[in-house]
């Protein structure tokens, strides 16, 4: 069994965390492998369609919180944030329909052994490396 199926399957059976079932940490492992790691060159602005962060913390297990974006020029795509982890029971930090920017970061020299399962994991074959902040709430309250 490759190790990142263990730590995962290990992972999902801590009854405080909710990684997903099975099926979608199999599906997640399968289409991860397809996906290609690309790098942002510019900052960018797009608004959040999907936005889910691990719930435990980096360490011996590396983790990244996983972003789906539609761009300002209409693309949609995947961004990763290393280590940015939320606790057990508090909301994901951004929501659909929030607008964010992303500042590109640099591209790890390891394989992130865990991101949470998104609804377009085998659709969407890129992910970037990024740092997402807050710009606009999805309900047009005010920027922070």
């Amino acid at each position: 069994m490759p190790i990142n199926k263990f730590i995962l399957l290990t992972l999902i059976s801590c009854p405080f965390l909710s990684l997903g079932q099975p099926k979608q940490i199999d599906t997640l492992i399968k289409c991860q492998k397809d996906w290609k790691y690309l790098e942002i060159k510019k900052e960018m602005t797009g608004t959040i369609l999907f936005y889910d962060q691990p719930t435990f913390f980096c360490g011996r297990i590396s983790t990244a919180s996983i972003a789906i974006l539609k761009t300002e020029t209409g693309d949609t795509i995947r961004i990763l944030t290393l280590c940015h982890i939320r606790l057990s029971k508090a909301p994901n930090e951004f929501t659909p329909g929030d607008i964010v920017t992303v500042t590109p970061t640099e591209a790890p020299s390891f394989q992130v052994d865990f991101v949470p399962y998104d609804p377009q994991v085998c659709i969407i074959k890129t992910a970037y490396f990024g740092s997402i902040r807050f710009l606009k709430a999805n309900n047009n309250k005010k920027t922070e």
